[in-house]
C-alpha cells in the first residue's frame, strides 16, 4: 500500500499526516482542491479544460441547489457549522437586505429556505433506516490515494468501518429518476473514485436519496455497469 503521495505543487507527504489535515474544510478544498483531482473536478474536466480551469481560479459559479444540498448535509453531518449559516427573514432573494447579507456571507439564506432545508433533514432522521445510517456512522472520513498515478481526495459522507460500506447523501426533485440523475450529474464518477480511494467494492456503496418535494427517502445501490 502507498503511504506517501506528491500533490501538484510538487511536494511529497506521508498520506496519513495529508488525511488528518484534510479533515478541515478549509484544507481540503483550499490546497488539496488547487493540488489534486476530484470527482468534481473530473465532472469539470469531462465539460471542458476551461471549466475546471475556472474553477482553479475562483470563478466557477454555485447555484441556489448547491447551495441548499451543503446546508442539508450539514444539518445532517456536521450540526456545528449549521449555527455559521446567516438566515435573513425575508420574502425572497431579490431583496436588497438579502443581497447585501449575501454579498458579505454567501452562507446566507432567507428563512423560508432553511426552514425548507430543516424539514429534508427531519425527514431522513425519522425514517428508520436513515436515520439509523446517520446516527451510527461515521460522518465526513477524508481519503487521499492515488489513481492511475494522480493524487486523488474524497470525503465519504458516511463511512461503516466496520461493514465498509459508504453512504453518500444526495437530494433529488424526483426520486423516481434519480436512476438519471446518477448519470447527468456525474455520481457515478464520485461512487468509482470512492471505491477506489477506500478500497472497496461498489457493492458496498449506497446512495441516500431524498425527494425535497415529497420528503421521500430512497436507498440505492450501484450495479457494476453504473
Amino acid at each position: 500500500m502507498v503511504s506517501k503521495i506528491k500533490t501538484f505543487d510538487g511536494k511529497t507527504w506521508d498520506i496519513d499526516e495529508l488525511e488528518k489535515k484534510a479533515i478541515d474544510d478549509s484544507f481540503y478544498y483550499g490546497y488539496l482542491g488547487q493540488n489534486a483531482l476530484s470527482s468534481s473536478s473530473l465532472k469539470l474536466l469531462n465539460k471542458s479544460p476551461k471549466a475546471y480551469q475556472d474553477s482553479l481560479d475562483g470563478i466557477q459559479k454555485n447555484s441556489k441547489a448547491l447551495y441548499e444540498g451543503k446546508l442539508i448535509h450539514q444539518m445532517l453531518l456536521e450540526p456545528k457549522k449549521v449555527k455559521e449559516v446567516n438566515v435573513i427573514d425575508t420574502t425572497t432573494r431579490g431583496t436588497k437586505v438579502f443581497k447585501e447579507a449575501f454579498s458579505e456571507n454567501q452562507n446566507t439564506f432567507t428563512k423560508k429556505e432553511f426552514d425548507h432545508c430543516e424539514s429534508i433533514a427531519q425527514a431522513v432522521m425519522k425514517n428508520k433506516v436513515s436515520g439509523q445510517m446517520v446516527k451510527f456512522m461515521i460522518p465526513e472520513v477524508p481519503k487521499i490515494g492515488l489513481i492511475d498515478g494522480l493524487p486523488f481526495r474524497g470525503k465519504a459522507d458516511l463511512l461503516s468501518k466496520d461493514l465498509g460500506n459508504i453512504v453518500d447523501i444526495k437530494t433529488t426533485g424526483d426520486l423516481s429518476r434519480f436512476r438519471w440523475a446518477v448519470r447527468d450529474f456525474g455520481y457515478d464518477i464520485q461512487a468509482y473514485i470512492y471505491c477506489e480511494l477506500f478500497d472497496i467494492s461498489y457493492e458496498d456503496y449506497y446512495f441516500l436519496v431524498i425527494d425535497k418535494n415529497t420528503k421521500e427517502v430512497g436507498i440505492f445501490d450501484l450495479t457494476e455497469e453504473t
